[in-house]
């Protein structure tokens, strides 16, 4: 073997190995970055789940203020006081749900513990009025008969939960209950 084709060789062998290495770092920083956009996207995705959860949690505390409601006009003594404290008779609530001055001024703030940890809700209750009934519930209230039946009231309840990264979820439902 020839000496000189020898040495040619080596600078040749170092050229290759640093190329390959080259290419190898290349792979693992893109693998690395694919990993850290997936661990960025599953924790958006778990922190979506838990404003959801907070929001259902203060869903059912608001649908619990409404069902101890007991007066015939359940929002009058809240008008009167001028603080409405979440509650609004048909037509004041806020219109804007997506707005942060919404959820600033006369609401309900409620804490809802999951997990050991504490997290914060909002929601107001609109009265939104009476459910219209057909005509024939109620009456003959005589032998064989049906009694009347009280008038279903219509609250809109909106609620808005964040879960740990400030990430938000509102959601709107209408709750219905008959005082007696």
């Amino acid at each position: 073997m020839n000496l000189y084709s020898l040495e040619r060789q080596r600078g040749a062998v170092l050229v290759v190995c640093m190329i390959i290495l080259l290419l190898l770092t290349i792979v693992g920083i893109s693998g690395a970055r694919n990993v850290i956009l997936q661990e960025k996207m599953t924790f958006a995705s778990r922190d979506a789940q838990l404003a959801l959860q907070v929001t259902e949690a203060a869903l059912r505390d608001a649908e619990s203020v409404v069902d101890g409601l007991s007066m015939a006009d359940p929002f009058a003594s809240f008008n009167a006081t001028g603080s409405n404290g979440g509650l609004y008779t048909a037509g004041d609530a806020p219109a804007d749900l997506l707005a942060e001055a919404t959820w600033e001024n006369n609401i309900t703030d409620v804490q809802i513990d999951i997990a050991g940890k504490s997290y914060t809700a909002s929601y107001f209750i609109e009265h939104v009025g009476q459910l219209q009934q057909p005509d024939n519930v109620g009456v003959g209230a005589g032998y064989g008969g049906t009694p009347p039946v009280p008038p279903v009231e219509v609250f809109r309840i909106a609620v808005r939960g964040e879960g740990m990264a400030n990430t938000s979820r509102v959601v709107v439902t209408h709750h219905g209950r008959r005082f007696q």
